[in-house]
């Protein structure tokens, strides 16, 4: 039941049961009913990915923030968390962050021009 009434919850704002206290594998299995309900939601992916990331999970986060960003090109947080995961695996975060900053996330236009260029 409880599944049942955060996944209409996240239906509607999935930010609301954004994952906390350690909590990642009900979120995970939350925004994963909220993806069910709605295939087409990138915030569910994204919140989703953020969760497998406090898990350590970062090819799996990884998938899910591509997922938001092709439903939402637009989607800044998607394209900063992805690259935040990248380099957690070993990959470059430069192209992410630099898109990010195209968006309007300032604080990857720093990163970006600090690190990448």
């Amino acid at each position: 039941m409880q599944t049942v009434c955060y996944s209409i919850v996240l239906k509607f704002d999935p930010l609301l049961l954004s994952p906390s206290l350690g909590e990642y594998k009900s979120a995970i299995s939350d925004f994963t009913t909220a993806i069910k309900l709605d295939p087409d939601y990138p915030a569910a992916y994204n919140n989703r990915g953020v969760a497998y990331g406090n898990l350590g999970e970062y090819n799996a986060a990884i998938a899910d923030y591509t997922t938001a960003i092709r439903l939402d090109p637009d989607y800044a947080k998607a394209y900063t968390n992805r690259g935040v995961a990248k380099s957690k695996t070993g990959l470059s975060l430069c192209s992410d962050f630099k898109k990010a900053c195209e968006l309007g996330a300032n604080k990857c236009c720093e990163w970006y021009d600090d690190n990448c260029r």
